[in-house]
């Protein structure tokens, strides 16, 4: 990010160069990764949505040392390729700005703000990823930077609190009655409304591989549930089985439908199980 912005400001006055043809291949690693993380975060693969995203930023890397900008700068009449260099360089660190919205919101912000679009719609969605969005004429804000390395030497070379020496404004685990980091209380657990429910109705979600969509009794009224369990569990495996739903969870749309719980299961290996019950329990039960 820094090397960019350096050669915006060399090379192009600061400003964002205007959009001209380009080789396109940037660009179609963008929308390529953009669809690749829309589907995964659409099914709740976050991991693999933000892997995605690193591995565009090395491809971002990787165009700038093939088309060396400070070379083509060197030759006027390259000067339409070094512009659409930097300007595909420029946008598609946007795009991973914009991606990155939802898990490093402060850190995205100031990418966006560096090049110059610091009020970006945290809540615009998909389509704030559409390719082109960059205005070409901004210009760009350098500012400290984003990641700085870490000094090895200097880092293992720090005096380190032993337990008995820990800082007054933190709190010393080892103390009884301090809450470990990864507890809860009770009262927080009792905010989570688990439910028996009974998969009345199950079929796969056209255009998603992995995504089932089940009706589920739970008592009171059926609920529609999306869950990321189609690679392993064919529909119709999972009728009349009783699972546990969260029956508080916000509703959330995906693929155009709206799912309404989500179904509890173990995670082995990456391989979903879902959890069932040994006896018959009637449908909307509460679990504790």
């Amino acid at each position: 990010m820094s090397r960019l912005l350096k050669m915006l400001e060399d090379f192009c006055g600061g400003r964002i160069p205007r959009t001209v043809a380009s080789d396109g291949s940037l660009e179609a690693a963008a929308r390529q990764s953009v669809s690749t993380y829309r589907a995964a975060f659409e099914e709740y693969r976050f991991h693999e949505g933000l892997a995605v995203l690193w591995s565009l930023v090395g491809q971002i890397n990787r165009f700038i040392v093939r088309w060396e900008p400070w070379s083509l700068a060197k030759d006027a009449s390259q000067r339409e390729r070094l512009e659409s260099v930097l300007y595909d360089a420029a946008e598609a660190v946007r795009v991973v700005a914009v991606a990155l919205l939802p898990v490093m919101p402060s850190a995205a912000q100031q990418m966006l703000g560096q090049l110059g679009c610091p009020d970006e719609d945290p809540t615009g969605g998909f389509d704030e990823l559409t390719w082109g969005r960059l205005p070409s004429g901004q210009a760009i804000r350098r500012g400290a930077p984003l990641f700085p390395r870490i000094d090895k030497a200097a880092y293992f070379a720090a005096p380190t609190l032993s337990q008995k020496e820990t800082r007054m404004d933190q709190p010393d685990p080892t103390q009884a009655g301090a809450p470990a980091s990864d507890t809860i209380t009770i009262d927080d657990f009792m905010k989570v409304k688990l439910r028996v429910g009974k998969v009345v109705e199950a079929e796969r979600l056209a255009g998603a591989d992995k995504l089932l969509k089940l009706q589920v009794d739970i008592g009171t009224e059926r609920r529609t549930v999306l869950a990321g369990i189609a690679l392993q569990y064919p529909p119709e495996t999972l009728l009349g089985k009783s699972v546990i739903l969260v029956a508080n969870l916000a509703p959330r749309k995906m693929r155009g439908v709206e799912s309404q719980g989500m179904i509890l299961a173990a995670d082995a290996a990456g391989t979903p199980i879902v959890a069932t019950f040994e006896s018959e329990v009637p449908p909307g039960s509460t679990v504790r």
